[in-house]
């Protein structure tokens, strides 16, 4: 297996945690940023401490967290803090209206999927190819 696989592979199972937990916590992330707008701040601080005390302690009271689960959880903290960003630029919230039948997404704003010019695990961002303007 090559990296570029592994890499697909990893970004494939981030998009489906994000999916899942957004479903589950109700897109807290966005509602809390919108009140703390910093808030990205805490969250990776908190990441980085759990890997260092991960690398540093070999007696752990948490068993079932690894280094490369918090190293994932780190990396989709990063890019809901993008996808964020990429939000207010074009000056609208993200609805994240995820259809769980496919794990794709249906964006609100003025964008539509053409699933036949992408090959990635969509994400909901206009940047990716496979969102065409209206």
């Amino acid at each position: 297996m090559n990296k570029y696989k592994i890499h697909k592979e990893i970004c494939s199972a981030l998009h489906q945690t994000y999916v899942a937990k957004n479903s589950d916590y109700g897109d807290s992330f966005s509602k809390t940023r919108l009140e703390f707008p910093e808030s990205i701040l805490v969250r990776l601080s908190d990441k980085f401490e759990r890997i260092k005390s991960l690398y540093k302690k070999t007696d752990r009271q948490v068993k079932d967290e690894s280094i490369e689960d918090t190293l994932l959880d780190l990396a989709n903290y990063a890019m809901m803090e993008v996808v964020e960003r990429r939000a207010e630029k074009l000056g609208r919230s993200l609805d994240m209206g995820a259809r769980a039948d496919s794990g794709n997404f249906a964006p609100s704003w003025p964008y539509e999927m053409k699933d036949e010019d992408c090959d990635v695990n969509h994400v909901s961002l206009p940047s990716c190819k496979c969102f065409k303007t209206k």
